[in-house]
């Protein structure tokens, strides 16, 4: 009692991951009570940068054949297939494209990443320049990819 509300809430969200963020009820707790989105998991541990629908995906203790053939049947590989050649079509890269898709949302307000260079500091902080080309079309697109309905964003304040 007496403390203050939380300003933020940590919360998986990705272009392919969009509950529980977008839900209407989570758009109504944070609308009334001003709390932000810091997005995590974003690049879904790298899956939407593309690496691992390559036949020579790094290899290590999470990322097994097992489990990149989960990720194949479950549909997720052909997800980020089409978001590839998105990407490809908007000149950036999947990273930058995923990263850009969660900024869009006016609720976020920071996004975590890993990063394992500088080189891919950089290319993902070019999602930035991104934002402008993330039309309503294009995000129609995002959606269709994601196999989710294209909510309406909320408006920012």
């Amino acid at each position: 009692e007496g403390l203050p509300l939380p300003c933020a809430a940590q919360l998986a969200y990705s272009v392919i991951r969009r509950a529980p963020v977008e839900a209407p009820e989570m758009d109504a707790v944070c609308r009334d009570f001003d709390i932000a989105v810091v997005a995590s998991f974003s690049l879904e541990g790298g899956v939407l940068t593309g690496k691992f629908n390559t036949p020579d995906f790094p290899r290590s203790l999470r990322n097994t054949p097992g489990e990149i053939s989960k990720l194949r049947d479950d549909g997720t590989l052909a997800k980020v297939e089409a978001l590839m050649r998105l990407a490809a079509r908007l000149d950036c890269t999947p990273a930058q494209l995923s990263l850009a898709f969660c900024l869009k949302n006016p609720r976020v307000a920071s996004i975590l990443f890993g990063a394992t260079s500088a080189a891919q500091v950089t290319d993902n902080a070019g999602a930035l320049d991104v934002l402008e080309r993330l039309d309503d079309d294009t995000m129609r697109e995002l959606a269709a990819i994601a196999g989710s309905a294209s909510p309406a964003m909320p408006a920012r304040r």
